[in-house]
């Protein structure tokens, strides 16, 4: 019988191919258990509900697909490079599977006040490591980093969101438009 982690990451990873292969609705009990190759019964006892197994597979996918991006930008020598970085390393196709299961968990977060506080906390921390990382960098030439942050971090997310419509945008014009901004008055 396989170990109760091992049952519950099978669980996390069903939900999230189902979201990718059909979009939030299509995780239910039966569905899960069925792709992950368990009981029902067990998706309840490893997990409590659907929306809980919902809320763990967007968050684990959004952290997967972001922080090791975000570690390398948070190791460049500069601030335009440390966003080229972590662009370079999202430019993926708008069906992308872990793309596909953030802009969901997004949507989904919406309607869901747990799952939004979920991921708001997520980024919430990104940004304030953001904003250390201007504060480190810059010393007092920084600003008010994490409004600096917080225009840097929207300023990405608009992107992919642009990029997923028009997969003919590149980071390098996002960083080009940018430049004004990136380094402190």
């Amino acid at each position: 019988m396989p170990d109760r982690t091992s049952t519950h990451q099978q669980l996390v990873t069903a939900a999230q191919q189902l979201v990718v292969d059909g979009g939030w609705e299509t995780v239910t009990t039966r569905r899960v258990a069925e792709r992950a190759g368990v009981s029902p019964g067990l998706v309840h006892y490893h997990v409590g509900s659907v929306e809980k197994l919902r809320r763990l597979a967007a968050c684990e996918g959004a952290r997967s697909l972001l922080e090791g991006p975000f570690r390398e930008a948070l190791e460049a020598p500069n601030l335009r490079e440390g966003l080229l970085a972590f662009l370079r390393r999202l430019d993926l196709e708008p069906d992308y599977p872990e793309v596909v299961l953030l802009n969901e968990a997004l949507v989904a977060a919406t309607h869901d006040t747990e799952l939004r506080s979920d991921l708001a906390a997520m980024f919430s921390a990104f940004r304030s490591h953001l904003a250390e990382w201007l504060t480190a960098r810059e010393g007092p030439q920084a600003g008010d980093a994490p409004n600096r942050a917080l225009v840097l971090v929207c300023a990405v997310d608009g992107f992919l969101l642009q990029r997923a419509l028009d997969p003919s945008l590149s980071a390098e014009q996002l960083i080009r438009g940018m430049d004004p901004f990136l380094e402190p008055q």
